[in-house]
């Protein structure tokens, strides 16, 4: 990883500093290549990839603020773009940072990353060990103990899968059950917090975890 230390904490411990993996992915220094979310933490691979070309800093920024939670539809209006266009933006910036190139998809890590460069307080993560291919593992812990307590059991496993970044169907196809019963379990967590859909409940866990 390019100057390694920017990416660590002061504290000189294995604790990284999200805000500047963020920089390092939005500057082309870094590529998030996978991720997955198991035993109540959530992985990443982190791997030096210098780009030739990098998206403009509007789709960066673009890409930031919509997995800080913003609608894609108010930042259409705000910026006087179609909505396409916007959608343009987070696939063309997503394609240059990390192998997930859908925005309401994006690794839970990733959000955080970008949360954290918008001066959100989410949690540390760890930067694990260097893997053989010179990647780095790095990890954080599974958000949304806090939202738990106010779901049943049923619903806060749906909002855990819409957390990791599944799809609905994927969602339907791990609970053996219909999208139909996956969109009202949705639409109930939703209505128990307040919130307005999964990119807004992704970003909202991401920064609460932080704040006990």
């Amino acid at each position: 990883m390019p100057h390694v230390d920017r990416f660590l904490c002061a504290s000189r411990t294995i604790d990284l500093d999200l805000a500047a993996l963020w920089r390092g992915l939005r500057d082309g220094e870094l590529y998030m290549a996978s991720s997955h979310c198991a035993d109540e933490l959530c992985w990443a691979t982190i791997e030096a990839r210098q780009r030739a070309s990098s998206p403009t800093r509007t789709a960066m920024d673009v890409l930031e603020r919509v997995l800080g939670g913003e609608a894609q539809k108010v930042l259409a209006h705000e910026l006087g773009r179609a909505g396409g266009t916007i959608a343009t933006y987070c696939s063309q910036a997503l394609r240059a940072v990390s192998y997930e190139h859908n925005s309401a998809r994006a690794p839970i890590l990733l959000v955080m990353a970008a949360m954290a460069a918008r001066g959100a307080r989410v949690p540390a993560a760890k930067l694990e060990r260097t893997l053989d291919d010179g990647c780095w593992l790095v990890s954080v812990a599974m958000p949304g103990s806090q939202l738990a307590r106010r779901l049943s059991p049923g619903e806060w496993e749906v909002a855990r899968a819409a957390i990791e970044g599944k799809s609905h169907a994927e969602i339907a196809v791990a609970r053996g059950t219909s999208l139909r019963t996956i969109a009202n379990q949705l639409a109930s967590v939703f209505d128990k917090t307040g919130l307005y859909g999964c990119s807004t409940l992704r970003a909202k866990v991401a920064s609460a975890e932080a704040v006990r």
